[in-house]
């Protein structure tokens, strides 16, 4: 007999409570950039934007990990670990 390798509720549970608060730190990234618009001469926001994205981007990269990790139990590696 295999075991059921499936996420228990309490793993899946976490995973949604992690996942909900890496959605909340990316709204927050994308309000720095609008809230900071109006404050800021325009190379200084786009460069302010700039960094805001890249954070937006790695927490939503984290999440999918996570995601992934607690799903399949691994992250896809190599050339194309992207896909």
């Amino acid at each position: 007999m295999v075991a059921d390798s499936r996420p228990g509720v309490a793993v899946l549970t976490r995973l949604r409570k992690e996942l909900a608060e890496d959605r909340e730190a990316m709204g927050m990234r994308v309000s720095d950039i609008v809230e900071a618009r109006p404050h800021l001469a325009e190379r200084q926001w786009r460069a302010h934007a700039a960094v805001a994205i890249h954070a937006w981007y790695t927490g939503f990269e984290s999440a999918m990990d996570r995601a992934l990790r607690v799903l399949d139990g691994e992250v896809p590696g190599g050339e194309r670990w992207h896909r």
